[in-house]
């Protein structure tokens, strides 16, 4: 969305973008670069602006909001604390972040943290479709994930089933040339 030089905190984010309407002026110039947003209902450039996201079209006389079909369409939640939750996923080490801790960070409900991280994190997937085939030298390994089933230690408690573990195929492409090396997971759906 934004490139930012440098590592943003929150204090950073409100500092560059004192209100909501200066990163959405931000995320405008960034997502169509300069040039008026096109109606997404028939087309036209010829738009008007009602308010800080919601644009009317000329041609159609309909509304519509710049935000539609990005992980911020019909969110009540202030941009800011979006860009925030974003630098945070993408800053935070392999754990990642929990949502009780987001929510914490951002004065949201734990609820509402949970679906933006869960927003933020389908955005960041791709589909098979998008995804290019490996070409050079490939190595491939699985690995089974799962824990392992409770210990009974007393008499009178039934031992659980061994627990089902699931599998994990990860591809690794070597480096080739002045090309860098592509890794690929994959979890294969049960049939």
């Amino acid at each position: 969305m934004l490139r930012c030089p440098y590592q943003m905190d929150a204090v950073t984010i409100y500092d560059r973008f004192p209100t909501e309407g200066g990163l959405l002026d931000a995320f405008i110039e960034a997502r169509f670069g300069g040039c008026s947003p096109a109606c997404v209902h028939c087309g036209e450039f010829n738009v008007q602006r009602e308010n800080d996201r919601l644009f009317r079209c000329r041609g159609c006389r309909r509304k519509f909001s710049v935000l539609s079909g990005t992980i911020f369409e019909r969110t009540k939640v202030d941009l800011r604390k979006w860009l925030y939750a974003l630098v945070k996923v993408a800053s935070s080490s392999r754990k990642g972040i929990s949502s009780c801790e987001l929510a914490r960070d951002i004065s949201v409900r734990q609820a509402t943290a949970w679906a933006m991280l869960h927003k933020i994190r389908g955005a960041m997937t791709r589909t098979n479709a998008d995804i290019e085939r490996l070409q050079s030298i490939v190595e491939v390994d699985e690995v089974f994930i799962g824990g392992k089933p409770r210990k009974a230690n007393c008499k009178w408690i039934e031992i659980k089933p061994k627990s089902e573990k699931t599998p994990v195929i990860t591809m690794v492409e070597r480096p080739a040339g002045d090309q860098p090396g592509r890794i690929r997971v994959h979890v294969p759906q049960p049939r």
